[in-house]
């Protein structure tokens, strides 16, 4: 089992990158074109959000 203490920051990432990237794309796009594509903007999402803060 693992715990990932900012589980649910990243989960919020994914979720504006997801969102951020369809609004951007046709609706024929390939899958696997939007996941790659989501995934490299979620890097610039949690970039944006900043660093996790520590407890």
């Amino acid at each position: 089992m693992q715990v990932f203490r900012d589980y649910h920051r990243k989960v919020s990432a994914a979720r504006t990158a997801r969102r951020e990237v369809l609004a951007g794309l046709p609706p024929a796009a390939h899958p696997d074109d939007v996941n790659r594509l989501v995934w490299r903007h979620g890097e610039t999402v949690r970039a944006r959000r900043g660093p996790a803060v520590r407890v």
